[in-house]
Protein backbone atom coordinates (compact mmCIF):
# COMPACT_ATOMS: atom_id res chain seq x y z
CA UNK A 1 0.00 0.00 0.00
CA UNK A 2 2.98 2.34 0.39
CA UNK A 3 3.57 2.19 -3.38
CA UNK A 4 1.23 5.10 -4.14
CA UNK A 5 2.74 5.98 -7.51
CA UNK A 6 3.24 2.81 -9.53
CA UNK A 7 4.14 4.33 -12.92
CA UNK A 8 7.74 3.14 -12.48
CA UNK A 9 6.77 -0.10 -10.73
CA UNK A 10 6.01 -1.37 -7.26
CA UNK A 11 7.22 -3.76 -4.55
CA UNK A 12 5.35 -6.92 -3.57
CA UNK A 13 6.08 -7.84 0.04
CA UNK A 14 5.46 -11.24 1.63
CA UNK A 15 5.69 -10.65 5.38
CA UNK A 16 5.13 -14.31 6.19
CA UNK A 17 8.16 -15.51 4.24
CA UNK A 18 10.17 -12.27 4.43
CA UNK A 19 10.33 -11.80 0.67
CA UNK A 20 10.37 -8.59 -1.38
CA UNK A 21 9.95 -8.47 -5.16
CA UNK A 22 10.67 -5.27 -7.09
CA UNK A 23 8.39 -5.11 -10.13
CA UNK A 24 9.95 -2.88 -12.77
CA UNK A 25 7.99 -1.06 -15.50
CA UNK A 26 10.72 1.21 -16.93
CA UNK A 27 13.41 -0.11 -19.28
CA UNK A 28 15.83 2.42 -17.79
CA UNK A 29 15.53 0.83 -14.35
CA UNK A 30 15.88 -2.67 -15.75
CA UNK A 31 19.08 -1.57 -17.46
CA UNK A 32 20.36 0.02 -14.27
CA UNK A 33 19.66 -3.06 -12.17
CA UNK A 34 21.77 -5.14 -14.56
CA UNK A 35 24.65 -2.65 -14.63
CA UNK A 36 27.93 -2.44 -12.75
CA UNK A 37 26.73 0.97 -11.57
CA UNK A 38 24.12 -0.76 -9.42
CA UNK A 39 25.96 -4.00 -8.61
CA UNK A 40 29.07 -2.20 -7.32
CA UNK A 41 27.09 -0.55 -4.54
CA UNK A 42 24.90 -3.47 -3.41
CA UNK A 43 25.02 -3.92 0.40
CA UNK A 44 26.64 -0.45 0.57
CA UNK A 45 24.15 2.09 -0.83
CA UNK A 46 21.16 -0.15 -1.56
CA UNK A 47 19.79 -3.73 -1.43
CA UNK A 48 21.19 -6.69 -3.33
CA UNK A 49 18.85 -7.86 -6.08
CA UNK A 50 18.52 -10.92 -8.31
CA UNK A 51 16.49 -11.00 -11.52
CA UNK A 52 13.64 -13.52 -11.61
CA UNK A 53 12.79 -15.21 -14.89
CA UNK A 54 9.52 -16.95 -14.03
CA UNK A 55 7.77 -14.60 -11.62
CA UNK A 56 4.15 -13.55 -12.17
CA UNK A 57 2.49 -10.66 -10.34
CA UNK A 58 -1.11 -10.76 -9.16
CA UNK A 59 -1.31 -6.98 -9.48
CA UNK A 60 -0.49 -6.27 -13.12
CA UNK A 61 2.34 -6.96 -15.53
CA UNK A 62 5.84 -5.48 -15.43
CA UNK A 63 8.78 -5.82 -17.78
CA UNK A 64 10.99 -7.47 -15.14
CA UNK A 65 10.99 -8.71 -11.55
CA UNK A 66 13.79 -8.70 -8.99
CA UNK A 67 14.10 -10.69 -5.79
CA UNK A 68 15.25 -7.95 -3.41
CA UNK A 69 17.09 -8.13 -0.11
CA UNK A 70 14.35 -8.07 2.55
CA UNK A 71 14.71 -5.13 4.93
CA UNK A 72 13.57 -5.90 8.47
CA UNK A 73 12.48 -3.28 11.00
CA UNK A 74 12.41 -0.16 8.85
CA UNK A 75 12.82 3.02 10.85
CA UNK A 76 11.47 6.19 9.26
CA UNK A 77 13.30 9.48 9.20
CA UNK A 78 11.12 11.22 11.87
CA UNK A 79 12.35 8.43 14.20
CA UNK A 80 16.04 9.10 13.46
CA UNK A 81 18.20 10.50 16.21
CA UNK A 82 19.77 13.88 15.37
CA UNK A 83 23.05 12.06 14.64
CA UNK A 84 21.28 9.71 12.24
CA UNK A 85 19.44 12.58 10.55
CA UNK A 86 22.68 14.36 9.66
CA UNK A 87 24.35 11.06 8.74
CA UNK A 88 21.46 10.19 6.40
CA UNK A 89 21.63 13.58 4.63
CA UNK A 90 25.35 13.14 4.06
CA UNK A 91 24.66 9.64 2.78
CA UNK A 92 22.18 11.05 0.25
CA UNK A 93 24.86 13.49 -0.89
CA UNK A 94 27.19 10.56 -1.57
CA UNK A 95 24.52 8.50 -3.34
CA UNK A 96 23.48 11.45 -5.51
CA UNK A 97 27.10 12.26 -6.36
CA UNK A 98 27.66 8.65 -7.41
CA UNK A 99 24.52 8.77 -9.57
CA UNK A 100 25.53 12.11 -11.13
CA UNK A 101 29.02 10.83 -11.96
CA UNK A 102 27.38 7.98 -13.85
CA UNK A 103 24.88 10.14 -15.75
CA UNK A 104 21.83 9.69 -13.54
CA UNK A 105 19.59 11.88 -11.40
CA UNK A 106 18.00 10.37 -8.29
CA UNK A 107 14.61 11.83 -7.36
CA UNK A 108 14.70 10.83 -3.72
CA UNK A 109 14.35 12.01 -0.09
CA UNK A 110 14.81 10.79 3.48
CA UNK A 111 11.62 8.69 3.41
CA UNK A 112 13.58 6.41 1.09
CA UNK A 113 16.37 5.95 3.64
CA UNK A 114 16.48 3.62 6.62
CA UNK A 115 19.33 2.07 8.62
CA UNK A 116 20.69 -1.41 7.87
CA UNK A 117 23.69 -3.01 9.59
CA UNK A 118 24.28 0.31 11.34
CA UNK A 119 24.45 2.47 8.20
CA UNK A 120 22.04 4.54 6.06
CA UNK A 121 20.50 2.49 3.25
CA UNK A 122 18.41 3.47 0.24
CA UNK A 123 15.28 1.32 0.08
CA UNK A 124 13.42 2.85 -2.87
CA UNK A 125 15.59 1.94 -5.84
CA UNK A 126 13.33 2.88 -8.76
CA UNK A 127 13.76 6.67 -8.64
CA UNK A 128 16.61 7.02 -11.15
CA UNK A 129 16.31 9.31 -14.17
CA UNK A 130 18.66 10.25 -16.98
CA UNK A 131 20.65 13.25 -15.81
CA UNK A 132 19.59 16.54 -17.42
CA UNK A 133 19.28 19.83 -15.54
CA UNK A 134 17.35 18.60 -12.49
CA UNK A 135 17.65 20.40 -9.17
CA UNK A 136 19.64 18.54 -6.48
CA UNK A 137 18.77 21.03 -3.74
CA UNK A 138 15.09 20.06 -3.58
CA UNK A 139 16.08 16.60 -2.34
CA UNK A 140 17.37 18.19 0.86
CA UNK A 141 15.19 21.29 1.27
CA UNK A 142 12.04 19.16 1.29
CA UNK A 143 12.73 18.18 4.91
CA UNK A 144 13.29 21.75 6.10
CA UNK A 145 9.71 23.04 5.76
CA UNK A 146 8.51 25.34 8.52
CA UNK A 147 4.94 24.15 7.93
CA UNK A 148 4.46 20.51 8.86
CA UNK A 149 2.85 18.12 6.38
CA UNK A 150 2.90 14.45 5.36
CA UNK A 151 6.31 14.80 3.75
CA UNK A 152 7.75 16.79 6.65
CA UNK A 153 5.81 15.71 9.78
CA UNK A 154 8.45 16.75 12.31
CA UNK A 155 10.07 20.16 12.63
CA UNK A 156 13.72 20.40 11.67
CA UNK A 157 14.54 21.97 15.06
CA UNK A 158 14.13 18.51 16.58
CA UNK A 159 17.34 17.51 14.79
CA UNK A 160 19.51 20.64 14.57
CA UNK A 161 19.99 23.98 16.28
CA UNK A 162 21.16 26.00 13.26
CA UNK A 163 18.41 25.07 10.80
CA UNK A 164 17.67 28.65 9.72
CA UNK A 165 21.29 29.16 8.72
CA UNK A 166 21.37 25.83 6.84
CA UNK A 167 18.12 26.61 5.01
CA UNK A 168 19.44 30.02 3.95
CA UNK A 169 22.69 28.54 2.66
CA UNK A 170 20.93 25.76 0.75
CA UNK A 171 18.54 28.23 -0.86
CA UNK A 172 21.41 30.43 -2.00
CA UNK A 173 23.95 27.83 -3.04
CA UNK A 174 24.63 26.55 -6.55
CA UNK A 175 23.08 23.35 -7.88
CA UNK A 176 26.28 21.59 -6.89
CA UNK A 177 26.44 18.45 -4.75
CA UNK A 178 29.89 19.21 -3.32
CA UNK A 179 28.68 22.61 -2.09
CA UNK A 180 25.47 21.05 -0.77
CA UNK A 181 27.48 18.44 1.16
CA UNK A 182 29.71 21.13 2.67
CA UNK A 183 26.58 22.92 3.93
CA UNK A 184 25.10 19.70 5.35
CA UNK A 185 28.39 19.11 7.17
CA UNK A 186 27.82 22.42 8.97
CA UNK A 187 24.68 21.09 10.66
CA UNK A 188 24.92 21.39 14.45
CA UNK A 189 22.82 18.57 15.83
CA UNK A 190 20.67 18.85 18.93
CA UNK A 191 22.70 17.58 21.88
CA UNK A 192 21.12 15.93 24.91
CA UNK A 193 22.44 15.32 28.40
CA UNK A 194 22.98 11.79 29.61
CA UNK A 195 19.95 10.16 31.18
CA UNK A 196 19.90 8.30 34.48
CA UNK A 197 20.84 5.01 32.82
CA UNK A 198 23.03 6.25 29.94
CA UNK A 199 26.23 4.93 31.50
CA UNK A 200 24.63 2.06 33.39
CA UNK A 201 27.07 -0.63 32.23
CA UNK A 202 30.17 1.56 32.73
CA UNK A 203 33.36 -0.46 32.07
CA UNK A 204 31.60 -3.81 32.39
CA UNK A 205 30.91 -3.74 28.63
CA UNK A 206 34.42 -2.92 27.48
CA UNK A 207 34.54 -6.26 25.69
CA UNK A 208 31.59 -5.08 23.56
CA UNK A 209 33.05 -1.63 22.92
CA UNK A 210 36.39 -3.16 21.90
CA UNK A 211 34.89 -5.73 19.50
CA UNK A 212 35.29 -5.13 15.77
CA UNK A 213 33.01 -7.94 14.49
CA UNK A 214 30.13 -9.96 15.85
CA UNK A 215 31.45 -13.47 16.38
CA UNK A 216 30.58 -16.64 18.28
CA UNK A 217 33.16 -15.60 20.84
CA UNK A 218 31.43 -12.25 21.37
CA UNK A 219 28.06 -14.01 21.63
CA UNK A 220 29.41 -16.28 24.36
CA UNK A 221 30.68 -13.25 26.27
CA UNK A 222 27.22 -11.68 26.07
CA UNK A 223 25.53 -14.95 27.06
CA UNK A 224 27.77 -15.22 30.13
CA UNK A 225 27.72 -11.51 30.99
CA UNK A 226 27.69 -11.08 34.77
CA UNK A 227 26.59 -7.46 34.98
CA UNK A 228 26.47 -5.44 38.16
CA UNK A 229 25.41 -8.46 40.23
CA UNK A 230 28.62 -10.30 39.24
CA UNK A 231 26.49 -13.33 38.39
CA UNK A 232 25.89 -14.78 34.91
CA UNK A 233 22.55 -16.41 35.84
CA UNK A 234 20.46 -13.63 34.27
CA UNK A 235 22.21 -13.58 30.89
CA UNK A 236 22.81 -17.32 30.69
CA UNK A 237 19.18 -18.25 31.39
CA UNK A 238 17.83 -15.61 29.01
CA UNK A 239 19.90 -16.78 26.05
CA UNK A 240 19.32 -20.43 26.86
CA UNK A 241 15.59 -19.76 26.49
CA UNK A 242 16.14 -17.91 23.20
CA UNK A 243 18.24 -20.80 21.88
CA UNK A 244 15.36 -23.15 22.66
CA UNK A 245 12.65 -20.93 21.11
CA UNK A 246 14.49 -20.14 17.86
CA UNK A 247 12.34 -17.06 17.04
CA UNK A 248 12.53 -15.56 13.56
CA UNK A 249 12.26 -11.96 14.81
CA UNK A 250 13.01 -10.38 18.20
CA UNK A 251 12.50 -7.04 19.93
CA UNK A 252 14.16 -5.92 23.15
CA UNK A 253 12.32 -3.35 25.25
CA UNK A 254 14.74 -1.28 27.29
CA UNK A 255 17.90 -2.13 25.33
CA UNK A 256 20.27 0.49 26.78
CA UNK A 257 23.60 0.14 24.91
CA UNK A 258 22.31 -2.83 22.89
CA UNK A 259 24.23 -5.59 24.68
CA UNK A 260 21.42 -8.16 24.66
CA UNK A 261 20.07 -6.90 21.33
CA UNK A 262 23.41 -7.71 19.73
CA UNK A 263 23.34 -11.14 21.33
CA UNK A 264 19.87 -11.76 19.90
CA UNK A 265 21.06 -11.04 16.36
CA UNK A 266 22.79 -14.43 16.38
CA UNK A 267 19.29 -15.87 15.97
CA UNK A 268 17.18 -13.25 14.20
CA UNK A 269 16.86 -9.63 13.09
CA UNK A 270 16.36 -7.71 16.33
CA UNK A 271 15.03 -4.28 17.30
CA UNK A 272 16.30 -2.52 20.40
CA UNK A 273 14.09 0.17 21.94
CA UNK A 274 15.04 2.61 24.67
CA UNK A 275 13.83 6.03 25.86
CA UNK A 276 17.43 7.20 26.47
CA UNK A 277 18.65 8.78 23.22
CA UNK A 278 22.29 8.69 24.33
CA UNK A 279 22.08 4.95 24.96
CA UNK A 280 20.62 4.57 21.45
CA UNK A 281 23.42 6.72 20.00
CA UNK A 282 25.95 4.45 21.69
CA UNK A 283 24.20 1.30 20.41
CA UNK A 284 24.20 2.74 16.87
CA UNK A 285 27.90 3.58 17.16
CA UNK A 286 28.70 0.01 18.21
CA UNK A 287 26.57 -1.39 15.40
CA UNK A 288 28.55 0.56 12.82
CA UNK A 289 31.52 -1.60 13.83
CA UNK A 290 29.72 -4.90 14.30
CA UNK A 291 27.36 -4.56 11.28
CA UNK A 292 24.74 -6.83 12.84
CA UNK A 293 21.06 -7.38 12.10
CA UNK A 294 20.19 -4.98 14.94
CA UNK A 295 18.09 -1.85 14.54
CA UNK A 296 17.83 0.70 17.35
CA UNK A 297 15.15 3.30 17.93
CA UNK A 298 14.61 5.97 20.56
CA UNK A 299 11.05 5.60 21.91
CA UNK A 300 9.28 6.21 25.20
CA UNK A 301 7.13 3.07 25.51
CA UNK A 302 4.58 4.85 27.68
CA UNK A 303 3.99 7.62 25.15
CA UNK A 304 0.40 7.19 23.94
CA UNK A 305 0.98 9.38 20.87
CA UNK A 306 2.05 6.75 18.34
CA UNK A 307 1.98 8.32 14.86
CA UNK A 308 1.38 6.56 11.56
CA UNK A 309 3.48 8.18 8.88
CA UNK A 310 2.85 8.77 5.19
CA UNK A 311 -0.31 9.57 3.27
CA UNK A 312 -3.20 7.82 5.04
CA UNK A 313 -0.67 6.18 7.37
CA UNK A 314 0.80 3.92 4.66
CA UNK A 315 4.11 3.64 6.52
CA UNK A 316 2.31 2.30 9.61
CA UNK A 317 3.26 2.79 13.26
CA UNK A 318 5.96 1.23 15.43
CA UNK A 319 3.71 -1.63 16.56
CA UNK A 320 3.10 -2.77 13.00
CA UNK A 321 6.66 -2.30 11.74
CA UNK A 322 8.46 -3.78 14.75
CA UNK A 323 6.02 -6.50 15.77
CA UNK A 324 8.12 -9.60 16.41
CA UNK A 325 7.75 -13.25 17.35
CA UNK A 326 9.61 -12.68 20.63
CA UNK A 327 9.71 -9.76 23.07
CA UNK A 328 12.42 -9.70 25.70
CA UNK A 329 12.04 -7.24 28.56
CA UNK A 330 15.03 -7.37 30.90
CA UNK A 331 14.99 -5.14 33.99
CA UNK A 332 12.40 -2.72 32.64
CA UNK A 333 9.02 -3.70 34.06
CA UNK A 334 9.63 -2.05 37.45
CA UNK A 335 10.73 1.21 35.81
CA UNK A 336 7.58 1.29 33.71
CA UNK A 337 5.47 0.42 36.74
CA UNK A 338 7.00 3.28 38.73
CA UNK A 339 5.74 5.65 36.02
CA UNK A 340 2.30 4.26 35.17
CA UNK A 341 1.41 2.10 38.21
CA UNK A 342 -0.44 -0.37 35.98
CA UNK A 343 0.60 -3.89 34.97
CA UNK A 344 -2.37 -3.88 32.58
CA UNK A 345 -0.92 -0.94 30.66
CA UNK A 346 2.55 -2.48 30.58
CA UNK A 347 1.37 -5.86 29.27
CA UNK A 348 -0.93 -4.12 26.80
CA UNK A 349 2.16 -2.41 25.32
CA UNK A 350 4.23 -5.61 25.35
CA UNK A 351 1.35 -7.43 23.68
CA UNK A 352 1.33 -4.97 20.78
CA UNK A 353 4.92 -5.94 19.96
CA UNK A 354 4.81 -9.73 20.49
CA UNK A 355 3.15 -12.42 18.37
CA UNK A 356 4.33 -15.68 19.99
CA UNK A 357 6.58 -15.31 23.03
CA UNK A 358 7.56 -12.90 25.76
CA UNK A 359 10.48 -13.28 28.17
CA UNK A 360 9.89 -10.80 30.99
CA UNK A 361 12.23 -10.23 33.91
CA UNK A 362 9.96 -10.00 36.93
CA UNK A 363 11.14 -7.88 39.89
CA UNK A 364 8.99 -9.25 42.77
CA UNK A 365 9.90 -6.59 45.33
CA UNK A 366 8.85 -3.86 42.86
CA UNK A 367 5.92 -5.31 40.88
CA UNK A 368 3.09 -7.33 42.44
CA UNK A 369 3.34 -10.81 40.96
CA UNK A 370 -0.33 -11.76 41.24
CA UNK A 371 -1.29 -8.50 39.57
CA UNK A 372 1.21 -9.19 36.77
CA UNK A 373 -0.13 -12.70 36.20
CA UNK A 374 -3.68 -11.39 35.96
CA UNK A 375 -2.59 -8.83 33.38
CA UNK A 376 -0.88 -11.53 31.34
CA UNK A 377 -4.04 -13.62 31.37
CA UNK A 378 -6.12 -10.60 30.36
CA UNK A 379 -4.13 -10.37 27.13
CA UNK A 380 -4.12 -14.15 26.56
CA UNK A 381 -0.58 -14.87 27.69
CA UNK A 382 0.26 -17.96 29.72
CA UNK A 383 3.40 -18.43 31.80
CA UNK A 384 5.11 -21.49 30.37
CA UNK A 385 8.23 -21.47 32.52
CA UNK A 386 9.77 -19.55 35.44
CA UNK A 387 13.55 -19.62 35.86
CA UNK A 388 15.96 -17.60 38.00
CA UNK A 389 17.47 -14.26 37.08
CA UNK A 390 19.71 -12.25 39.35
CA UNK A 391 20.10 -10.76 41.82
CA UNK A 392 17.65 -12.92 43.76
CA UNK A 393 14.59 -12.79 43.88
CA UNK A 394 14.42 -11.65 40.24
CA UNK A 395 13.15 -14.26 37.81
CA UNK A 396 12.41 -14.78 34.13
CA UNK A 397 8.84 -15.44 32.98
CA UNK A 398 8.63 -17.26 29.66
CA UNK A 399 5.15 -16.43 28.35
CA UNK A 400 3.37 -18.08 25.42
CA UNK A 401 0.54 -16.46 23.43
CA UNK A 402 -2.70 -18.45 23.65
Amino acid sequence: NACIFTVHGWVEIDLKNYKAINCVKEQLHDNIFNSNFYKNKEYIFWPKIQKLENYSSNFTSAISYYDTEFIYNIIRYPEFTPEQFKDALLFLCDVCKYAKDNGYYLRTHLWNVTYVRGYPYLIDIRDFEILKTQDWKIIFLGHFDEKLNNHCPIHISNFMVNHLDIISKLNNCKNDLDEIKNIINEIKIVETNNGKWSNYHETRCNFLYDASIFSNSLYEQIKNFKGGAHDKTKSLNLFTLIEELKPRTIIELGCNNGLYTFGCTKFAPTVGIDYDINAINLANKINKKLKTRATFININLLDENVPEYGINGVYDNIYTRFRSELVIAPAIIHHLFDQCNSTDKIICIFNKFATKYMIIEQIPDKVNENQLILSLKKYNWEIEKIIPSCPNPRKWFLCIKK
